[in-house]
């Protein structure tokens, strides 16, 4: 992949995630505080985590979401508390 070609595609991914979903996920369509979406995004990791472990599978991405449920809760904390 040329330099052009990667500055590109870099740049429609960056565009992708700057536009609001048409689709949202089901409990974050109507979330207007940030706050409260970090800590509903990270419920929503941990629900997939029991889907996952209920059907004994992708153990990796099970330990992933663990950690990134735990990171949105520190978030959503830090930023409830004010200490961002």
């Amino acid at each position: 992949m040329t330099s052009k070609k990667f500055e590109s595609a870099l740049g429609d991914a960056e565009d992708a995630f700057q536009r609001k979903p048409t689709n949202p996920e089901v409990g974050l369509e109507h979330v207007s505080d940030s706050t409260v979406l970090q800590l509903r995004k990270a419920c929503h990791l941990l629900d997939a985590v029991g889907f996952l472990l209920n059907r004994n599978g992708h153990f990796t991405v099970i330990i992933e979401a663990c950690f990134v449920s735990i990171e949105r809760s520190i978030h959503f904390y830090v930023e409830e508390k004010g200490y961002d």
